[in-house]
């Protein structure tokens, strides 16, 4: 399959598999408006949240020369190797510092074409060193593997897809260490698969494993060769792995502060996809057999009784997955089946593979063995737990589906080499068994329901046409209608049935109509012959097998484009008209805020949050983050001071709430960005630009501050108490201020209010059970005020639940919450009537609870004076090293909002001193009266670890590459020292 000479000259076609992913996909984004052709962008769900914030921050650090040791403009602040290494190795992201800041997102977009077509590169590269081939079929191949289901689904997780390019490289190498001794381009592509994301790369270091175990199988010779095989690969492997150390020792370390750390293996039979119902007998099979053993029996019957039971639920969901490989199926984005899809012509070649003789029978049952071991992988939660680096998935499912993408893809392009060999019986029943395959789907219910509506659809258009405008109007309605029930049914069927056919046709095509080699001639020629030779010469009608060739990469181009389109239908994007949302008055506001300031640090957040990283997002020294290298003692802390934060979501948000609990942030300035200022004696506007407002905490803590030693006795997670409850509690042990600060009790009265919902139950602390109708309904919290202060609400809410908050009838803002938080109103008085509109969802039974409560502010102006006594003055502040000095007016523990990871150390007065922590996690020192240096130093101890293990393997790896080329290495440095001599 070859294109037209240009000039004489062949196609580059590795320049073609890079071309084809790229352009396609940034066609894709020219056609939608995507940025930086428009507004619109594929910043999709955590791409919004996560990767692009710290890909802005990580720019930012990269220019000011900021150590990438701790950073902290994420979160809290958090140790920056571990996030670097899952979000940000990328080396594509170096060459962000050369941008300008204009530049920085639609570059950031860029780099998902970019990505692809270096996949589609790789994989096409493979094949020609695998299969010796150079033509176009190597491109349309690899396009199909930089644009399968896997790559397209889960495309917005950018920092996936550089491990994901690189896997037909290190399967390359693998091939070619263990069957050339070759170990160059298996070392080096291994380590820069592991390096760029730790976590992909993980999937890639399994995979190799199953290659190796397959290329034993089918290439066994004696044992002496495997254990050569296996030390060879090993040493390898070791010294690749070894070199990411600088990155993945330290990764390692802060994965055990992250929600990944506290994962367990599952101990009971479970599996995904296949209904909880359907596992009831191999569930109990399963105990069955766990209390045998537990009792001291050997129980290998119940063992062989328990797999038999199992059978049939896996073998279930392994059908489930099989009827997601065909085409015109929108790409799992975050929940659903495994993206398993890699071409209509795949699933028939693939077939085929199975079928061929010319295919030794091991390597044959090795990649069947494959494909049904990673599907099983898919159902069976204990391998799907392995998988996912002994963690189980928080949406995003079946992550490591891309290697199922490459294995199919391998056996269709071996079969395709051998097209022409095949019989027609094969072709036919490869075809049959695809059917039978892709028509597994779930979508197959729909289609007999889309067929009967044929009829309609058509009588629809005709009618849609009518001159009539009204009877148009009532048509294109109707039509919509009848799409968005049928439309995925008809798109299915349509693409598999058309490319299906079409496949079928030009494999079959030369196959029955080969011709027979003309018989020889005698080299005598008479004139007869002359004239026959002539006549030959003449164009003619190109053979069959050439002519089904090129069609068939019509076709292949045709599915691609077709796939890259339902795609682009199907994928959700976002709107980039107020991202970061003030934009330049943002931006204005914050280099306003850093010019004001003298402080060497603080803390900045703004009342409502867009992002769950908008420190990261806007370049502030934030609180708020969501990201898996969150360290969940922090999330812990955060949830128990009544913000939104749960360890099993990586995140913790701010939003504005309790001045209480601000105390303890280092929290300095919010930026209020809808334009509106509540009424807040503890924050103070003090500048403007647009709806951009500056407001400044009126009782600010610094990053230290010296308090009661009750606080670090204090046990923050003893109990589930109500939010302000325990903020008394904790304000009592920190400040000795006896008095509750917040008026938790008589501070309102309550009256619950129903709108086409049914309460079922209620409390006058709040807690309500209800029931929406069918059209969705209202719940109204009506608060009477009874004392004067600042008003605070503790929520508990069903998920996504939106609500307003009014004052006296005047509306304040509006907001939707995933997670128990608290949340300010404002300065209230008696008299004043506080409301929170609450719309339910339709047919909704639920419950929530609503507590208020009324700050004391000559309690707490109390507290803040015995805080702001004594506090920590900073002298100098780096990422990883902050000095200060404090003047203790009692002896006390000096509180820091400095999150511990275990690589903080401190010295006082000199003298190293030993790190008490508030809540587990928060870093604090017992300090006497009088005055002290303190020096807080982050000594990362598993990144000199990871730095000497680098190094060695680098060395090691250098050393053998040497010594196997010191002749060529040596003759070299001879002629460059003869050059040298020559010129002194």
């Amino acid at each position: 399959m070859n294109l037209p000479l240009i000039r004489g000259k062949k196609w580059n076609y590795l320049a073609v598999a890079f071309a084809i992913p790229a352009l396609a996909v940034l066609c894709l984004m020219i056609a939608v408006g995507c940025t930086p052709f428009g507004t619109k962008s594929m910043l999709y769900s955590d791409c919004w949240h996560q990767y692009f914030p710290f890909f802005k921050a990580f720019r930012e650090a990269l220019r000011n020369g900021d150590s990438l040791l701790f950073n902290w403009d994420i979160g809290m602040g958090l140790d920056y190797l571990g996030l670097m290494s899952y979000y940000l190795a990328s080396p594509l992201n170096l060459l962000s510092v050369l941008l300008p800041d204009s530049w920085v997102l639609p570059y950031f977009q860029l780099l998902t074409p970019i990505k692809l077509g270096l996949a589609s590169l790789f994989f096409a590269i493979f094949l020609k060193k695998i299969f010796n081939k150079d033509d176009l079929s190597i491109a349309l191949f690899g396009s199909f593997y930089a644009l399968c289901a896997w790559a397209l689904g889960y495309q917005w997780n950018i920092m996936w897809l550089d491990s994901f390019a690189l896997l037909p490289l290190v399967a390359l190498g693998t091939i070619l260490l263990l069957r050339d001794k070759k170990y160059v381009l298996y070392t080096i592509t291994l380590c820069l698969a592991v390096l760029v994301n730790y976590y992909i790369g993980f999937f890639v270091c399994i995979f190799v494993l199953l290659i190796f175990i397959c290329y034993q199988i089918t290439n066994w010779t004696t044992a002496k060769r495997f254990f050569e095989d296996f030390l060879r690969i090993a040493i390898f492997t070791v010294l690749a792995i070894g070199m990411t150390a600088v990155l993945e020792i330290p990764t390692l370390a802060a994965l055990g502060n992250t929600q990944s750390g506290v994962n367990k293996f599952p101990d009971s039979f479970s599996l995904n996809i296949v209904q909880y119902a359907d596992c009831a007998a191999a569930r109990e099979a399963w105990n069955v057999y766990k209390q045998a053993v537990e009792a001291g029996d050997i129980a290998v019957m119940q063992w062989i009784r328990a797999i038999l039971v199992s059978i049939p639920p896996v073998f279930d969901g392994i059908v489930q997955v099989a009827g997601n490989i065909g085409g015109g199926i929108s790409p799992t984005f975050k929940e659903g089946l495994p993206n398993v899809y890699s071409g209509v012509g795949t699933v028939v070649l693939a077939f085929l593979f199975l079928s061929s003789k010319d295919v030794k029978r091991r390597e044959r049952y090795c990649a069947l063995g494959l494909l049904l071991f990673i599907m099983a992988s898919f159902v069976i939660r204990q391998l799907d737990y392995i998988w996912h680096g002994f963690h189980f998935t928080n949406m995003i499912p079946y992550r490591f589906s891309f290697l199922f993408s490459f294995v199919m893809l391998y056996m269709a392009y071996r079969a395709y080499t051998m097209r022409e060999s095949f019989k027609v019986w094969q072709v036919i029943v490869s075809g049959a068994l695809a059917v039978i395959v892709i028509f597994q789907s779930s979508l197959t219910a729909g289609v007999s329901k889309a067929l009967a509506a044929t009829g309609e659809m058509f009588s629809l258009l005709f009618q849609s046409m009518s001159p009539d405008p009204a009877v148009q109007q009532t048509a294109a309605q109707s039509l919509e209608t009848l799409y968005n029930t049928h439309g995925d049914a008809y798109v299915f069927l349509v693409f598999n049935v058309v490319f299906l056919l079409l496949y079928l046709i030009l494999l079959l095509y030369p196959i029955l109509n080969k011709t027979t080699p003309a018989p020889q001639q005698s080299k005598k020629k008479n004139k007869k012959d002359k004239k026959a030779e002539r006549e030959e010469e003449k164009p003619q009608p190109a053979a069959p097998a050439k002519v089904a060739t090129a069609i068939l990469g019509l076709v292949m181009v045709l599915e691609l484009t077709m796939n890259v389109v339902n795609f682009g239908v199907n994928f959700s994007y976002t709107n980039l008209q107020g991202y970061p949302r003030g934009t330049t008055y943002t931006e204005s506001m914050i280099r306003y805020m850093k010019e004001r300031e003298d402080e060497l640090f603080y803390r900045t957040e703004v009342t409502h949050a867009q992002t769950l990283n908008d420190g990261a997002l806007n370049n502030y020294h934030g609180v708020s983050t969501f990201t898996s290298s969150a360290n969940v003692k922090v999330t812990e802390f955060m949830r128990v001071m009544g913000y939104s934060a749960k360890n099993t979501y990586n995140r913790y948000c701010f939003e504005e709430s309790s001045p209480v609990a601000n105390l303890f942030l280092n929290l300095k300035y919010m930026l209020e960005r809808d334009g509106k200022v509540e009424k807040n004696s503890y924050f103070e506007s003090v500048h403007s630009y647009g709806n951009v407002f500056l407001l400044e905490n009126k009782a600010y803590l610094p990053l230290g501050f010296l308090a009661e030693p009750a606080l670090g006795e204090y046990d923050f997670f003893v109990t589930d108490m109500p939010a302000f409850v325990r903020q008394n509690q904790i304000f009592t042990a920190a400040t000795g201020v006896e008095e509750n600060v917040w008026n938790t009790g008589t501070a309102a009265k309550l009256t619950i209010v129903p709108q086409n919902v049914t309460i079922t139950s209620s409390t006058e602390t709040g807690y309500c059970n209800y029931e929406a109708k069918n059209g969705s309904g209202k719940l109204t919290y009506r608060y009477e005020i009874k004392t004067s202060g600042l008003m605070c609400l503790d929520l508990t809410m069903p998920a996504r639940n939106s609500f307003n908050v009014y004052l006296n009838g005047a509306h304040l803002y509006s907001e939707s919450l995933t997670l128990p938080q608290t949340l300010a109103v404002c300065e209230v008085v008696p008299g004043d009537v506080v409301e929170v509109r609450i719309t339910c969802k339709a047919n909704e039974s639920n419950n929530m609870t609503i507590r208020p409560a009324i700050m004391d502010d000559a309690i707490f102006r109390d507290g803040y004076d015995v805080l702001s006594a004594s506090t920590l003055k900073l002298t100098e502040f780096t990422n990883t090293k902050i000095v200060g000095n404090i003047t203790c007016d009692r002896d006390g523990l000096l509180y820091t909002s400095i999150p511990y990871d275990g690589n903080w150390k401190a010295m006082v007065d000199g003298k190293e001193a030993e790190i008490s922590l508030v809540a587990d996690v928060m870093v604090a020192l017992e300090l006497s009266e009088g005055e002290h240096e303190i020096v807080f130093v982050y000594e990362n101890k598993a990144f000199n670890v990871g730095l000497v293990i680098s190094i060695v393997c680098l060395l090691a790896f250098l050393g053998i590459l040497y010594w196997d080329h010191r002749v060529w290495c040596n003759d070299k440095l001879r002629k460059a020292w003869s050059k040298i001599s020559r010129k002194a």
